[in-house]
């Protein structure tokens, strides 16, 4: 029986010679999405992300007057959290990544996000599994070095999100659900954003 190392299914593997390399494209990489983190954290998890961290925060017991030191607390969500389940503790929230410091900052203790999980019909699923396979397909181009993958796929996601767009009214009297769709629509302008800015494309604000 062969035993593949694990590193042959990492892409980073031997990318880096020392921690410090590693370290700073980490922090490049984080401080060019700030504005960004918290939509992909929503769509990524179908909105389950919030959930994750109250039930975090239940489990872990903390005492209601104590303090809470959030390590790597990237756009403050978990401490968002903890302070509507904990409104007697105090916290403390560090990361090494300052752009994402200054957004949590911004956001204070109400989050106004859309519920990503209300997102349920199948032209909404389909734009989000669409959206998900962007890393998996410049990992493909990255391997086989056959880059009209990203073109293909750009036109297949433009396809998929004009088929929601058609079949899903986007702003309605609902309103839990117009703040989840247009979550989701801000999250596919970012997706088709990225993807042309591989191509060497600029995305148009408007037609």
């Amino acid at each position: 029986m062969n035993h593949k190392n694990s590193s042959d299914k990492n892409p980073f593997a031997g990318r880096f010679e020392t921690s410090d390399e590693k370290k700073n494209y980490v922090l490049h990489l984080f401080s060019s999405i700030p504005k960004h983190y918290d939509t992909m954290n929503r769509v990524m998890s179908l909105g389950l992300d919030m959930s994750w961290r109250r039930k975090s925060i239940r489990l872990a017991d903390f005492n209601n007057n104590g303090l809470l030191l959030d390590l790597a607390t990237g756009t403050g969500d978990m401490i968002i959290a903890a302070r509507k389940i904990l409104p007697g503790a105090r916290f403390i929230g560090l990361d090494f990544c300052g752009p994402l410091m200054r957004l949590a900052q911004e956001k204070g203790i109400d989050e106004s996000n859309g519920d990503i999980s209300l997102l349920t019909t199948e032209p909404e699923l389909t734009l989000i599994r669409k959206m998900l396979l962007l890393p998996e397909i410049v990992e493909l181009i990255a391997t086989t070095l056959e880059p009209h993958h990203l073109t293909y796929y750009a036109q297949d996601l433009a396809t998929v999100f004009h088929s929601f767009y058609k079949q899903c009214r986007v702003v309605s009297d609902n309103e839990a659900l117009t703040r989840a769709r247009l979550k989701l629509v801000k999250a596919a302008k970012i997706v088709l954003g990225r993807t042309l800015t591989l191509m060497g494309m600029t995305a148009p604000e408007r037609m």
